[in-house]
């Protein structure tokens, strides 16, 4: 994953919402994207199928840009790739 892209996106949330790292606690779950290979796709689908029955789930980075389509046919609520984070 893009750790610049996620300190990015990191930063301009901060000025409004609070960051948990569970999964559980969060309201809504941000899911940042770098799809090299295939099994790196497969873990995005897979986690965005155990969550989006009880969160509101954001897909975000490159892999979102490119398959943006199939992210909305799959439930995810927010799709963005890295140059819309602004």
């Amino acid at each position: 994953m893009n750790t610049n892209d996620t300190e990015l996106v990191r930063s301009i949330l901060s000025q409004r919402y609070t960051e948990t790292n569970d999964a559980e606690d969060a309201e809504i779950v941000m899911l940042n994207t770098c799809a090299i290979r295939d099994s790196a796709e497969q873990k995005i689908y897979q986690r965005v199928n155990e969550l989006k029955k009880n969160k509101i789930v954001a897909v975000l980075g490159c892999m979102a840009e490119r398959v943006k389509e199939k992210m909305i046919d799959r439930g995810v609520h927010i799709v963005c790739g890295p140059d819309s984070y602004r």
